[in-house]
């Protein structure tokens, strides 16, 4: 085995050590199943953690986070997802989460014919998703990469009421756009920000401690 190889397994097992520690109760409680409240759909970046949601802890059992996408994309593996937890685990909330300083918008943004085609394509396909999109109506002032940011953001949450218009119109499901500022836009890194309730622009955020 390599080495590097080797460090890596070394340290992913030791974190999942203390993982198993602190939630031993939890994991236990949880044999019987799951009902999450929410699911998220996150950015596929190191910086976007689940803990924006939950504090300094994960909620085991409360907030299905996954699978990430590269820019919060929606697509028919995170429809397919959704369906299973809105149909077998009571999913009443689903969150498109972007966050500022996003490199897919940023990419998409900029010259990006020399990259692979696989890469290509999802960004072609990024871009023109959020150019269908009019700009948020209530954003602070904030800087073009931002402002595509939420124009993704809104344009990902309007695939899934698409998907779930049956759903959304009973009440059975509610789809929000929220953004986690990890550039400190609009102040305190890692704050999150609520953009849109059921395809309707806001911007919600929490208080000062």
């Amino acid at each position: 085995m390599r080495k590097d190889v080797e460090r890596f397994i070394q340290k992913r097992l030791s974190k999942n050590e203390g993982f198993v520690q602190a939630y031993r109760d939890e994991l236990k409680a949880l044999k019987g199943g799951q009902s999450p409240e929410c699911y998220v759909l996150m950015c596929g970046d190191s910086r976007c953690a689940e803990t924006a949601w939950s504090g300094e802890k994960v909620e085991l059992g409360e907030v299905f986070g996954g699978p990430a996408t590269m820019g919060n994309v929606v697509n028919d593996a995170v429809l397919a997802t959704l369906a299973f937890n809105v149909d077998h685990l009571k999913t009443k909330f689903f969150v498109v989460c972007g966050h500022t300083g996003c490199g897919a918008v940023e990419a998409s943004m900029a010259d990006f014919s020399s990259e692979r085609a696989i890469l290509k394509n999802e960004l072609e396909k990024l871009k023109a998703d959020y150019m269908q999109v009019q700009a948020h109506s209530q954003l602070p002032e904030s800087d073009t990469v931002t402002l595509n940011v939420a124009r993704n953001v809104q344009a990902q949450v309007l695939k899934v009421l698409q998907s779930f218009e049956m759903e959304v119109a009973s009440g059975q499901l509610t789809v929000l756009g929220a953004i986690c500022d990890n550039q400190g836009v609009w102040g305190d890194e890692g704050r999150l920000y609520f953009t849109s309730i059921n395809g309707e622009d806001c911007f919600v955020k929490g208080e000062n401690k």
